[in-house]
């Protein structure tokens, strides 16, 4: 399985082949006296399938008028653990060569990060417990947020580490949790990096104010009630507490950055001149700062700088 090869025995003989030459593998439906297990092939002159490798593709067309090829092999047994043992192996290596295939597709038009150079004789700015869009794994990525000599680094709970370069930042956002349930920074990317397993030029990083369906509940909740007058006087405290530590964690990656001779420099949307539209399929709150419209609470995140918004002819 290491090397991404069946051995078929044809004849008394192991023949290898290549796990992306095998369309699918399946076990029909066993008789009294045995099981069986049908393997097919990616052969000339069928209907293109999304499963099929490029270079097996490749081949295929390559060599597919002058050669033979094998369309399928059907395999009987009387030890049906045998079979299904095999079965077994063979769909673990489809999925992990698939897996393998689609990260060397993400990974092919990345663009090399230089190395984070981490600080050593100062100390480093650094939050805590974080939450970052889009999640590195599972439903949720918690996490630690750094200020390096060069970039920022994120170290998950799981030790899962994510680094911007300050260099590949083309706009930082500071959203204070006005009227939301959650204060963040953003990083739109000038180059995407691999978040995971996927490609992202959006890096968030939150903190939840309350749970949405908190927020719920204590709405239906009676105006009077004086332990909701407490919870809301609890809330707008903390909102100010975690406004003011997200604006000076702001200032001192700046700082660091500037020490450094690196351009970081974060803008805050102006809410008060916000409006609604649909950029994706839900209706967003769309909110102007300096250099792009944005909304940045709902995913997918939406940006687009102004400078490519259309003018009055039409023109971008």
């Amino acid at each position: 399985m290491q090397g991404q090869v069946l051995f078929a025995p044809i004849n008394g003989s192991q023949v290898p082949f290549h796990i992306s030459m095998i369309k699918n593998a399946v076990q029909p439906d066993p008789d009294r006296t045995a099981t069986y297990l049908r393997l097919n092939f990616f052969t000339p002159g069928q209907t293109a399938s999304k499963d099929i490798a490029p270079a097996t593709s490749k081949l295929i067309e390559q060599h597919g008028h002058n050669s033979m090829f094998i369309k399928e092999m059907l395999y009987r047994s009387r030890e049906s653990q045998r079979l299904t043992a095999a079965h077994r192996m063979i769909q673990e290596l489809r999925k992990r060569f698939r897996q393998h295939a689609a990260k060397a597709a993400e990974e092919a038009d990345l663009i090399p990060q230089e190395k984070l150079v981490k600080m050593r004789d100062q100390r480093i700015p650094r939050m805590a417990d974080l939450t970052m869009r889009p999640f590195i794994s599972g439903k949720k990525t918690t996490g630690t947020l750094e200020a390096h000599t060069n970039g920022l680094r994120f170290t998950s709970k799981k030790h899962e580490i994510v680094d911007i370069m300050y260099g590949n930042i083309k706009h930082s956002l500071f959203q204070p949790c006005e009227n939301e349930v959650m204060v963040l920074i953003h990083f739109y990317l000038k180059n995407p990096v691999l978040v995971g397993r996927k490609k992202s030029q959006n890096v968030q990083f939150l903190t939840e104010v309350v749970d949405a369906s908190v927020a719920l509940d204590s709405a239906r909740r009676s105006m009077y009630d004086p332990d909701e007058l407490d919870e809301e006087q609890r809330e707008r405290q903390l909102r100010k507490k975690l406004n003011e530590m997200f604006k000076e964690f702001c200032k001192k990656m700046e700082r660091v950055a500037k020490h450094h001779r690196f351009h970081l420099e974060f803008d805050i949307p102006y809410r008060d001149l916000g409006f609604h539209g649909v950029p994706n399929r839900e209706m967003v709150l769309i909110q102007p700062t300096v250099r792009c419209l944005v909304n940045l609470t709902e995913t997918p995140f939406f940006l687009v700088e102004l400078d490519r918004v259309p003018n009055q002819s039409g023109q971008f």
